[in-house]
């Protein structure tokens, strides 16, 4: 197993479980076998640039965070809840994200009356 692999393999296991996704559901957005998505986040499997791709664009990522090995585990640590919404948020319509903010913006506003 190679080192690059095993490093790809652990940034997409944890941008995944970022944004609360099961291997499964990662597998489904991809258009993956679950099975394969297991052994890339293991680094037993090494994708083709095709592949990572298709997993980057269903993890809401870029290229750049991929292979971000340091920089990414800091920002994970510091904005795990934001990026979970700003995942979930970007399969919505605009008039569902336009909802959502102003159910943030009240909750917030009721939080400060207190």
């Amino acid at each position: 197993m190679s080192d690059i692999a095993k490093l790809v393999g652990e940034q997409i296991r944890s941008f995944r479980q970022d944004r609360g996704l099961s291997q499964e559901e990662l597998a489904l957005r991809s258009g993956l076998n679950t099975t394969f998505v297991g052994q890339v986040e293991r680094g037993i499997k090494k994708p083709t640039i095709d592949t990572l791709e298709k997993m980057v664009n269903s993890l809401d990522i870029t290229f750049e965070d991929l292979f971000s090995f340091e920089k990414n585990a800091i920002k994970h640590k510091d904005s795990t809840i934001i990026d979970k919404i700003a995942f979930e948020l970007n399969i919505c319509t605009n008039d569902e994200q336009t909802a959502v903010y102003n159910v943030i913006k009240q909750i917030l506003k009721f939080k400060n009356i207190k």
